[in-house]
């Protein structure tokens, strides 16, 4: 059974919810599974390989509410640098679009 569970962004301000499963992970819409967030960390997520980090360092270009952010190229298969497509999600699974 999967309980809510409250997502922190950079400054520890809860962005959302998340559902958190009995394995201990919590589901991030349908991008996927991490580890609950800590405050000033990210999860990033390969679209290629679909490999998941959870709670690595935040650059400080990360929009403040993102939680997930998906890559085209992880450095496990990076293809010399190409992270020319990322896209960032909050809490709930909505991707956050510059205004």
């Amino acid at each position: 059974m999967s309980t809510p569970q409250t997502e922190a962004n950079k400054d520890g301000a809860a962005t959302g919810l998340a559902l958190a499963t009995g394995s201990g992970l919590v589901a991030i819409g349908d991008i996927g599974r991490f580890k609950p967030i800590k405050p000033g960390k990210i999860h990033l997520k390969c679209r290629r390989c679909k490999n998941t980090r959870s709670n690595m360092a935040r650059a400080d270009f990360d929009p403040v509410n993102a939680v997930v952010m998906v890559m085209n190229y992880c450095p496990r298969c990076d293809r010399g640098g190409e992270f020319e497509s990322v896209e960032y999600y909050d809490a709930a699974g909505r991707e956050i679009t510059e205004d």
